[in-house]
């Protein structure tokens, strides 16, 4: 077809009223109807198909359609609107039948089974990297992808094979081998479709291409596809539709046949922008923050009958600065929507496909992991506290076998899923809240103490706090139901589909509501696919699926099977790369992708992210595809992107050039924090005078307010000067106001901020904060913890966080003991073996080393279970030299004459803890509590030893003396770190067998205080030196006024905090960022 044959659509206005006046006027012929009043005119457009670029611009045609009908009185009679895809389906017949077009799930399930088929001589060819993952893909995936970006111009990886000697002579030895294994790899797919009696989509569309035959019927406009894929150039060249373009006829050279755009010529013709169109800024964020402003000022100006959503539109180029407007549109209370809707990938369903299936990957174990996931998921753990529905679930299974399928009943305002009847809950809501924040606090509290892979029932059973975890467990295996072994895809559609019935079956939900609108729309695209695979029964008949590595799976229920894990993890995979459209809101402005705003015809636009790899769009490194390769193929290539965005820019300046504004922010930062380059749209239409000013416009860092002036000035002239009488559909609002109280604030100062907490990191500080502890009473802290103590005078803030608040610094999967659970897996063993009197008088230290190895491995079975990790294994063998070390130390030590009176027995069910009410100098009191872990007593010296065991892999463990541990002395003013083992000659009197052994009372004249060290060097260990006797005393003054410091609620001073050992604590202290 000649240019000039084509209908050029003025690109002075925007294009889409344009074309609606056309199709009512030109396009069309008015007649009069017999059975209508003769005074009344239709427009009949139902012969017509418009080819449109995407449904947007098909939705937004009827409407402009309606909406000009109307207004000329006309009844309309609608065309049909289409994609060039699907008009491929309406215009071009094949004369013999085929298959039908495989669907997303049965050709993943083809590509996958082709891999396994596919020689392990070919796979090396393909990748280097092993078969099961390639840049965190499946190599089936990453074949499947190739597959499609090669269709999408036509072609297919034997057609690459064939070509590639004359592409890349120069690569050609290297990648032949691998196109060619690719081509094999495809052949085995088609054959799989084939054999299942399907075709691949992509080849369907070829063949009807290559071979249709095309259909008499109607009339064809195809208007703004210029950047159609060559692929389709045989449609064209058949059907002969009438081509619209959008530009003046001055630019009629550079529209190749059939209206596609020609690279060279639009690269020639960059848009020339006017500096003050352009909005530089430092970062997204900023970027943002001014949108909003800029939004908000134009909403003062509008007439009170025009709305935001009419006015203005905004491209957002860069997906990730998406979020980010959002927020600050919704600070400053404006709607939005997003166009490019929200992924399947993470939503609430997502989630709990994804719970579910990690929790069958380990069957039948339960992964802490897998039950931490479902037990944290709303829709498992609001069954945990309704007993008569986990009744209800043990006893559906019989329903299996009847085929039950989801229904979504919808109304304006609410969606019912019916997948049972209701039951009523047991709880109250209130009841069932806390007790799903008890259980998660419980999985919390047992993967912290007992660092557990897998939960072992037998495990929990030993520890009765924890029995509500093991009801809940087999409440999760209960509600989820799922048989371990595989099973044909028809039962696992209706296995999973009776999961949801048990989970979600008597739930409603608003579809009003943003969540929940999202919720039902993941569950309706979910259905589709389940509906896909249930009525591949032919497939299902013939199938007989193998892993990637080439083992076969099947099972006595059928040729084809699967295992539930994989089956749920193929729907993820497929599922992920859905994207959910958001709920309408007539009042939201647009958030468009850049493709999309051409087509819109607000009369603002605002341009967010015009920066390199956002707009102009790129292609990155494609190691299968380079660059050179993809423009020789006919693939987009990074020249053709541009010249692309080069025409749809024209487009969008040129509509609003009489009538509206156009606002392009030109942000150094992409929506990731990474720098980027300027967009060379923004540059290649300068004069060589403009283009020093405009670089270092959008490279320097601005300074002081030069463009805001700017920008305000020429914002409020181009609106301000704005009619409603402008351009046909524009909704121009009129601006009575020739100023606008807009401010751009392009950067804010990069000087940091000081720290809330910097000048209180020492203690002692005095200075001002915003801390406010909550009011502390006697009656509110009844008891303190001797240990606690210590916590208080490293900093108070931290002790009011976890000793009156109770909040703990909890890893999750952590995978090893830390220094604290190493050291009370040692008092364990060492407990244990002061309380067996036989052991503690053995000599010989070889005996004593075999007891502590017996002794040592039965309390870790206790606490970390049957299954320990494998890390953890090899920190209890990490015990042993240290406890041989203590046996050679102890062997000395009771050589001397000591003797154990009192140990500390904390191995299963711990030691009880000593209390001691202690009265304070100014008339206050409270109980003190402490574990002493040793007390001994020489018969010959009549003195008793207070031992505190000590580990500790320090290089310098000698220095760590009980003096130095408590104490130090700076310019005459002693310094207080610790008070354990003076305080422990206060409750050393409430020890029962110490009190019972008819031995003198321990006091400060007949007791010593050590530690018994047990250092990084096992040979080594042994008591240290004794506590200073003289300090004792001072120690106890401290104690005393630490306590009363506590009771009157000073918990001020932050102290020294290690962010690093407890960032989220640091974190509320304002010491550090999560």
């Amino acid at each position: 077809m000649d240019p000039s044959d084509f209908i050029f659509l003025d690109w002075n206005r925007p294009w889409l009223p344009q074309l609606a006046q056309y199709l009512l006027t030109t396009w069309s012929c008015n007649q009069q109807s017999s059975a209508l009043d003769s005074a009344s005119a239709y427009t009949d457009l139902s012969d017509t198909v418009v080819i449109l670029p995407g449904s947007r611009a098909g939705r937004r045609l009827l409407e402009l359609l309606a909406l000009q009908a109307t207004e000329a009185a006309q009844i309309l009679i609608p065309p049909r609107i289409v994609t060039l895809r699907k008009a491929v389906s309406l215009f071009l017949e094949l004369s013999e039948e085929c298959f039908p077009e495989a669907g997303l799930f049965t050709s993943r399930l083809a590509w996958r089974e082709a891999m396994a088929q596919l020689p392990a001589s070919e796979h090396s060819f393909i990748h280097a990297a092993p078969i099961e993952s390639t840049q965190n893909q499946p190599l089936y995936r990453i074949a499947e992808e190739l597959a499609q970006k090669l269709g999408g111009v036509g072609l297919d990886f034997n057609d690459v094979a064939r070509r590639l000697g004359s592409l890349c002579p120069e690569v050609a030895d290297f990648e032949e081998p691998r196109w060619n294994a690719l081509a094999h790899l495809q052949q085995l797919y088609r054959q799989q479709l084939t054999q299942w009696g399907y075709s691949d989509a992509t080849d369907a569309l070829r063949k009807r291409l290559a071979e249709g035959v095309a259909k008499k019927d109607g009339r064809i406009l195809a208007c703004f596809v210029a950047d159609y894929s060559p692929l389709f150039i045989p449609f064209f060249e058949k059907v002969q539709p009438a081509i619209a373009v959008v530009a003046p006829s001055s630019h009629a050279a550079g529209f190749g046949a059939y209206g596609k755009l020609i690279t060279s010529y639009w690269l020639e013709h960059p848009v020339s922008l006017d500096s003050a169109t352009i909005i530089p800024c430092e970062r997204s964020e900023d970027q943002a923050e001014e949108i909003a402003h800029l939004v908000s000022s134009l909403e003062v100006f509008l007439p009170s009958s025009f709305s935001l959503s009419d006015s203005i539109s905004i491209a957002t180029p860069d997906v990730s600065a998406v979020p980010m407007i959002r927020e600050q549109l919704a600070l400053a209370d404006i709607k939005a929507r997003w166009a490019g809707g929200k992924s399947f990938k993470g939503s609430r369903l997502h989630q709990l496909l994804h719970a579910v299936a990690t929790m069958m990957d380990s069957f039948p174990k339960l992964s802490l992991e897998a039950f931490r996931l479902l037990l944290r998921h709303p829709d498992i753990n609001v069954h945990l506290s309704d007993q008569e529905k986990v009744d209800f679930f043990r006893n559906s299974t019989s329903a299996v076998n009847c085929g039950v399928a989801p229904v979504l009943e919808v109304s304006s305002s609410s969606c019912t899923l019916n997948f049972s009847a209701p039951s009523t809950p047991c709880t109250s809501s209130a009841e069932a809240s806390l007790g799903r924040s008890l259980l998660i606090r419980q999985l919390d509290q047992w993967e912290q103490d007992h660092l557990s892979q897998f939960l072992e029932k037998d495990h929990l059973r030993q520890f009765p706090k924890f029995f509500s975890l093991l009801s809940a467990i087999t409440k999760i295996e209960e509600i989820i139901g799922f048989s371990p072994r595989s099973q044909r895809l028809d039962y696992l559609v209706n296995e999973l589909r009776l999961f949801f019935l048990r989970t979600m079956g008597d739930r409603e939900v608003r579809v009003t509501v943003p969540e929940e609108h999202y919720l039902v729309g993941c569950l309706e695209k979910l259905n589709i696919l389940l509906e896909e695979i249930s009525c591949s029964s032919s497939a299902s008949a013939t199938m007989n699926i193998g892993s990637e590595t080439g083992s076969k799976r099947k099972s006595d229920s059928g040729p084809f099977s699967l295992r539930m894990a994989d089956f749920i993890r193929l729907l993820i995979e497929i599922m992920s790369s859905e994207e959910l459209p958001e709920r309408e809101e007539p009042e939201a402005i647009e958030l468009l992708g850049w493709l999309e705003v051409a087509s819109d015809d607000a009369p603002v636009i605002i341009i967010s992210s015009c920066h390199e790899g956002a707009l102009p769009s790129s292609q990155r490194g494609d190691p299968w595809l380079p660059e050179g390769i993809r423009g020789a193929l006919g693939l987009p290539d990074n020249k053709r992107l541009l010249a692309r965005d080069h025409y749809l820019l024209h487009t969008i300046m040129a509509a609003r050039t009489e009538a509206g504004v156009v606002k392009i922010f030109a942000p150094r930062h992409n929506g990731r924090g990474e720098p980027v380059r300027p967009s060379r749209l923004l540059m290649l239409g300068c004069s060589e005078e403009e283009l020093p000013e405009r670089v270092l416009s959008l490279t320097q860092r601005l300074q002081g307010g030069s463009y805001r002036s700017q920008s305000q000035q020429d914002f409020s002239k181009n609106l301000s000067s704005q009619s409603t009488e402008a351009a046909m559909g524009f909704v121009t609002p009129v601006l009575e106001s020739s100023g606008m109280p807009y401010t751009f604030r392009a950067l804010r100062s990069e000087v940091p901020c000081p720290s809330s907490a910097s000048a209180t990191l020492k203690t002692g500080s005095k200075q001002e904060s915003s801390f406010r502890a909550l009011p502390i009473t006697e009656a509110t802290i009844e008891r303190l913890n001797v240990t606690s103590l210590r916590t208080y005078l490293r900093s108070p803030r931290l002790f009011y966080l976890q000793h009156i608040l109770k909040l703990q610094e909890i890893e999750l999967n952590a995978v090893e003991m830390d220094a604290s659970q190493f050291g009370t897996l040692i008092h364990a063993v060492l407990g244990a073996f002061g309380a067996e009197e036989k052991i503690t008088s053995v000599l010989d230290a070889k005996e004593t080393s075999s007891w502590f190895r017996k002794k040592l491995f039965e309390i870790a079975q206790y606490q970390f279970g049957n299954e320990p990790r494998q890390s953890i294994v090899s920190q209890i063998e990490e015990v042993m030299p240290t406890l041989d070390g203590f046996a050679k130390a102890q062997q000395l030590h009771r050589s001397k004459g000591w003797k154990i009176i009192h140990a500390e027995a904390i191995d299963q069910g711990g030691g009880s803890r000593l209390e001691k009410m202690i009265s304070l100098p100014k008339g206050q009191s409270v109980i003190l509590q402490g574990r002493i872990d040793r007390v001994d007593w020489h018969p010959e010296t009549r003195r008793w030893l207070i031992i505190d065991y000590k580990t500790s892999n320090r290089q310098d463990w000698e220095r760590q003396t009980p003096d130095r541990e408590h104490f130090q002395e700076q310019g005459g003013v002693m310094l207080w770190h610790d008070l354990q083992l003076p305080l422990y000659l206060k409750l050393v009197d409430q020890i029962p067998a110490v009190m019972g052994s008819g031995l003198p009372t321990p006091t400060l004249d007949n007791t010593d205080l050590c530690y018994f060290q047990l250092p990084i060097h096992p040979e080594r260990a042994g008591l240290s030196s004794y506590f200073s006797n003289s300090m004792i005393t001072a120690a106890w003054e401290e104690a005393f006024r630490v306590i009363e410091e506590i009771l009157a609620g000073n918990f001020e001073e932050i102290g020294d905090l290690n962010s690093d050992q407890m960032p989220t604590l640091a974190a509320l202290c304002g010491i550090s960022g999560l």
